[in-house]
């Protein structure tokens, strides 16, 4: 600013002296061109009056020097001017801001180019006005507009002078202080949360909004009263002046965790977050105030609740684990882990495929399957334990896709392998017949409904011949022996995987899963080439069939038996053809 009056001081008499000078070679020239008329006009009157030439001769010369003088005065007068006019133009032209001359009757007789885009009302504008124009590379700007009258020397009004600054940047800034000063107005007026405003130096509470006075219970001015002591309770005073006097950050929000009161006494669990702020020249903190006691309340609770539920799963009776969807444990309770033989550390990281009979294991790759996609599964599974014993689990398990900080599986399983075992010794009396231990009806029964479709299998038809001469003869009892010992020697000739079924009577059935014409054959050679070593007491005919297509198990039953009624027919025929002695 100094400098530029400075400029303006050392400008201002040069401007001057250049005025002088053009009105004293504008008076000049004036003065000689009157001379050289007043003596234009006395040479033509002495011509007229018929007076001596001597006279005249000079008076027309001076009259012509005159003349001339004052020719070359207008001339030196005109190229000032346009001097000035040039210089005047190349120096507003350099000007960003609007600078404009016009006439007294208001035409515009020059001007730069940031004049030459505003409208065209802005010359004709009040005093002081405002007006927008589009500048090249600067685009749409703002101009404060003003206009000053010209004058001449003498105080003839020559027109105005109109100038104008741009202030673009502090409309721009204004507006942004503005919506600034609304927004802070919004956070604290309106901030659903509590917010203090207090002097960073002797703690004094200087602003509170409407939501701090409803959780304090304090009007305005019973806050305007009070500091940051009497809001908390006395045992959290010497822990304020120790955090009072660490540094804090100025711009950055410190939140901390104090015990506030209320005006009736009632204390608060709140987390306080500040902010330092410079108002009406002094340090001053904003703190935002969020009530935390019933959070508090709820995760201390929630932590007690998942305390008692830890206690019960490690402590309890049930197995309860827990898995990945690949079937690898992520945790089990001390109840698994010791039916498994195990820590429970030692489990976690493991597959449950490890825990799986060989036989059972393409089950639970299945159950995988079925738990990702049906989220629950309940059923029985065999496990088998470090020293190699087997036991049944009867288990229930949940699958949470939310699961954090990984999906997983929940399961829980009961020990039921007594009960198990009970059952499948009550299943099996109940397909046992109870004189023979031979399977009986019910076995078929449960047997069709095992078979699938397309599946192989066979069965031979065994009919002991005479038994009822046998038993007549010999007695019951006989005849009871004779059909253990019938038994026996079926399931002694027959698989492992072969059922001796008792179809009643001295009627036996030999079920062969999974078999071929082949086999059954090979099984039926078996029987006979037994009877010929009489390893029973007893004769016997025999039919066999292998199940065809989808056939039910009484169709293939039916073509066993049928083929048995053919063999005796045959051996009957036979024995009729035998001469009699």
């Amino acid at each position: 600013m100094q400098r530029q009056a400075s400029s303006g001081e050392a400008d201002g008499p040069d401007r001057r002296a250049f005025l002088r000078v053009a009105q004293s070679w504008h008076r000049a020239s004036a003065l000689l061109l009157a001379g050289g008329l007043a003596a234009l006009l006395l040479a033509l009157a002495l011509r007229v009056a018929g007076m001596a030439s001597a006279w005249h001769a000079p008076a027309a010369f001076a009259a012509l020097l005159l003349l001339a003088a004052a020719g070359l005065a207008a001339h030196a007068v005109r190229r000032r001017l346009a001097l000035a006019e040039a210089l005047l133009r190349a120096v507003l032209q350099r000007v960003e801001t609007p600078l404009y001359a016009e006439d007294v009757a208001g035409r515009r007789l020059l001007g730069n180019a940031a004049a030459a885009a505003l409208p065209a009302h802005a010359g004709a504008a009040a005093p002081a006005a405002v007006a927008c124009a589009e500048l090249p590379n600067r685009g749409w700007r703002t101009f404060e507009l003003s206009r000053v009258p010209l004058r001449a020397a003498d105080g003839r009004s020559l027109g105005t002078l109109g100038c104008g600054r741009d202030v673009t940047d502090a409309l721009q800034a204004q507006a942004a202080r503005a919506r600034h000063d609304a927004l802070q107005l919004a956070l604290f007026t309106h901030n659903p949360l509590p917010v203090l405003v207090y002097d960073e130096a002797n703690l004094r509470i200087l602003d509170v909004n409407a939501a701090a006075i409803r959780l304090y219970g304090w009007t305005r001015e019973e806050f305007l009263q009070l500091d940051l002591y009497d809001i908390r309770p006395p045992d959290e005073a010497e822990r304020l002046r120790a955090y009072m006097s660490q540094p804090r950050p100025e711009q950055v929000a410190c939140v901390q965790g104090w015990r506030h009161r209320r005006k009736d006494g009632a204390q608060l669990e709140v987390e306080v977050g500040s902010t330092r702020v410079e108002r009406d020249g002094r340090a001053v903190r904003i703190a935002i105030v969020r009530d935390v006691g019933a959070e508090r309340r709820l995760q201390r609770a929630q932590a007690d609740l998942e305390r008692r539920h830890r206690d019960l799963v490690e402590s309890g009776l049930g197995m309860i684990w827990s898995h990945d969807l690949d079937g690898r444990v992520l945790r089990a309770n001390a109840a698994m882990a010791q039916a498994l033989g195990h820590a429970p550390e030692e489990l976690v990281g493991r597959n449950l495929a490890e825990f799986v009979p060989e036989e059972g294991r393409q089950d639970f790759y299945e159950y995988l399957m079925r738990i990702r996609n049906l989220r629950r599964d309940a059923g029985v599974v065999q496990v088998q334990a470090r020293g190699g014993e087997r036991r049944v689990w009867q288990y229930r398990n949940v699958f949470y896709p939310d699961g954090d900080p990984q999906p997983y599986v929940l399961g829980s399983a009961q020990d039921i392998t007594l009960r198990h075992h009970y059952e499948l010794r009550l299943r099996e009396q109940n397909q046992k017949d109870a004189l023979t231990g031979a399977y009986n009806r019910r076995y078929l029964e449960q047997f069709a409904a095992r078979v699938e479709a397309g599946q192989r299998w066979g069965c031979i038809v065994v009919d002991l011949d005479h038994f009822k001469h046998y038993n007549d003869t010999y007695g019951h009892q006989k005849g009871d022996e004779i059909l253990l010992g019938v038994t026996r020697f079926l399931q002694h000739n027959s698989r492992n995987d072969d059922a001796v079924v008792r179809l009643g009577g001295d009627e036996f059935l030999i079920v062969l899963p999974e078999a071929s014409t082949a086999v059954v054959s090979e099984v039926a050679g078996r029987l006979r080439e037994g009877v010929a070593r009489n390893e029973i007491s007893v004769d016997l005919s025999m039919g066999w069939a292998v199940r065809q297509d989808d056939e039910p198990i009484e169709a293939t039953i039916r073509r066993a038996d049928q083929s048995l009624i053919q063999v005796r027919a045959v051996a009957r025929g036979a024995e009729a053809r035998m001469p009699r002695h």
